[in-house]
């Protein structure tokens, strides 16, 4: 049994627990198992015997439901039965309720038999209804239906008589509830009984296992005591060479992330003066953008003036269109004129001619006279504000043409303007490009910076840590070594102080030989 190594009796241990363990379960189980047969069994009987109480409480009831209807149409045949046809229909359904309640009867007692509950009361209750029928039978043969006081005479003879059956089928569905709760008490008693066993056989597994698994465990116990000291002692070596090693890493740490603080302040102080570059390309890019802006605003100007100039010297050609068909229309007009004033002339001369009979022409011809003369000035005058027109209207064209070809170098040179605007702003914006790509790599580096920064604080406080954790290490490892009763040597007190003051060669060769014997320790746990 010595030589056993520390994994094996653990887990030899562990597996003589567990089997332990699993002999209370399957106890448990088994026992569980043979409560839950019984409660599935009484289940079962609770539900076959509820259905048989439902069914012989609803037969009993019925049977006497049925009786007291089977009572009711008897009066109905006495009281109604003066006509031949109506006698009959009461009579009938006197006797159809007989024979419904002599079947409830049957079907009761069928019902008792099969669950094995006695049933002479049903056989004297049937039997005591059949001598009813019989009664009312003679009875009736006194009726008379000529009498008015038939009915009277006749329910005397049976009066009574239903009280004795009604009093049977009460008692029989009191003894069926009685019955069934006997039984009930009789299967929890049974019940009862079973689960007292199984918890006793349980209890008793129980307190076997426990006993065993005590003792199992103190033998394992002792035995380990010894291996466990000599753990210790090897831990307690490697506790203060971790010590020393996490504080080497801790001062190396600091002052990589000291070094690395330093780089990560100028690439930041890079990064500000990039950002104010970037900053003032980005006004430039926008100051470009602005004046593209404007040409193109202009250029649109230009072209929307040009347009409307065009149009405007086309409808001045259009007036002056206008205006010389209106002078050649005026012209026909001052002819019209001219031609109406002779005619006028030459009708008064023929009305002159024709003495006191012409006069009254001669009044018209003078009338229309005038009027040619009227028109002809008329026409005078508006041609010659046509003619003033036109001379204006070809003056205008003459000024829209320049002022178009004024417009066509405006724009001309609104477009140059406009593609060299666009060739500075073009340019800018590479310009921004290219500084924001270098600020994105300065950033980038920065946060690399910040970043290795922050990991190497983040690994000098671990070293920090770490060299705690040493060092609560240690002072566990004292505290198991004094619970195993092995005291801290005073050499091994002096390794942790003597480390510090080592060269890095010889530190080296022992922090080397501390994780020799710790290896050479660790096989006692395979």
């Amino acid at each position: 049994m010595s030589k056993l190594t520390l994994q094996q009796r653990l887990m030899g241990g562990f597996l003589a627990v567990a089997a332990i363990g699993l002999v209370i379960g399957l106890v448990g189980l088994s026992g569980l198992r043979e409560s839950r047969l019984a409660i599935s069994e009484i289940r079962d009987q609770v539900f076959e015997r509820g259905k048989f109480l439902v069914s012989a409480t609803d037969l009993a009831r019925s049977s006497q439901v049925n009786f007291k209807i089977q009572v009711q149409e008897w009066k109905n045949t006495l009281i109604r039965g003066h006509d031949k046809e109506q006698f009959n229909k009461y009579w009938g359904k006197f006797q159809e309720r007989e024979a419904i309640v002599q079947k409830n009867f049957r079907d009761l007692e069928a019902l008792l038999n099969k669950y094995e509950v006695p049933s002479e009361d049903i056989v004297e209750a049937a039997e005591e209804h059949l001598k009813l029928g019989h009664a009312y039978r003679e009875a009736i043969k006194s009726f008379d239906a000529g009498d008015l006081r038939a009915h009277q005479t006749v329910d005397k003879l049976v009066k009574g008589i239903d009280r004795e059956p009604t009093r049977k089928i009460d008692d029989i569905v009191s003894r069926v509830k009685a019955f069934e709760a006997d039984a009930a008490a009789s299967r929890s008693e049974e019940f009862e009984a079973s689960s007292k066993a199984i918890s006793l056989a349980t209890t008793i597994v129980m307190i076997l296992g426990v006993s065993i698994a005590v003792a199992l465990g103190l033998w394992i116990g002792g035995s380990l005591t010894k291996k466990i000291k000599q753990i210790t002692t090897s831990l307690q070596v490697g506790s203060e060479v971790v010590d020393n090693a996490s504080s080497e890493v801790s001062r190396y740490g600091q002052a990589l992330a000291d070094s690395t603080n330093r780089e990560a302040a100028s690439m930041q102080q890079a990064s500000a003066s990039l950002e104010v570059l970037a900053s003032n390309t980005r006004r430039n890019a926008e100051t470009a953008n602005a004046a593209s802006d404007i040409a193109n605003q202009t250029r649109s100007a230009v072209n929307s003036g040009k347009g409307q100039m065009d149009e405007m010297q086309a409808a001045m050609l259009a007036i002056q269109t206008s205006s010389d068909g209106i002078s050649q229309i005026l012209k026909s007009i001052d002819e019209i004129a001219f031609q109406t004033n002779i005619l006028a002339l030459n009708a008064a001369v023929e009305a002159a001619r024709a003495g006191e009979a012409g006069a009254g022409f001669a009044v018209v011809a003078d009338e229309v006279r005038n009027l040619a003369q009227r028109s002809a000035k008329a026409a005078q005058e508006t041609s010659e504000r046509i003619e003033d027109s036109i001379t204006k209207s070809r003056h205008g064209v003459e000024l829209s043409t320049r002022v178009t070809v004024s417009l066509e170098d405006i724009l001309q040179k609104a477009a140059e303007l406009d593609d060299l605007v666009a060739s500075i702003a073009e340019s800018v914006a590479q310009n921004k490009d290219g500084v924001d790509q270098v600020n994105t790599a300065i950033r980038s580096m920065e946060n690399s910076y910040q970043s290795n920064a922050a990991l190497t604080e983040e690994s000098a406080a671990s070293a920090a840590e770490l060299s705690e954790q040493a060092l609560s290490l240690n002072r566990s490892v004292g505290e198991l070594a004094g619970l195993c009763g092995l005291p801290v040597s005073s050499h091994q007190e002096g390794v942790g102080r003597n480390l510090h003051t080592l060269p890095q060669a010889e530190r080296g060769r022992r922090l080397e030989s501390s994780f020799e014997a710790n290896r050479k320790e660790s096989s006692l746990w395979n």
